[in-house]
This record gives structure tokens, sequence and C-alpha cells, in this order.
């Protein structure tokens, strides 16, 4: 799982940590970072499926 920090800079650029961008058909996201964060927050939220 990725750190806090990769996840919301992936939603912030679109890229991958290596810097390639996203594979079609996965569109390429550019959130704010308040959003990002607000998004990876409610994410660690969850508890994972059964």
């Amino acid at each position: 799982m990725p750190t806090d920090e990769a996840a919301v800079e992936f939603m912030m650029t679109g890229k991958r940590p290596s810097g390639a961008p996203v594979m079609p058909p996965m569109p390429q996201i550019r959130l704010k970072r308040d959003e990002a964060e607000a998004v990876v927050a409610y994410l660690r939220s969850l508890k994972p499926a059964a």
C-alpha cells in the first residue's frame, strides 16, 4: 500500500511514483491537495472487505 503522501501526489499529478503516467482506461486525475488528502483520509477510514 502506498504512503499517504504518494497517494496524494498520484491524485494531484496523475503519475505513478516512477513518473510514468497512468495507462488507459485509467483516466489521469488532478485533484487539489486538500481534495486528495480528503480522499486518502476517507479510504484509510474504510474497513477491509471480508
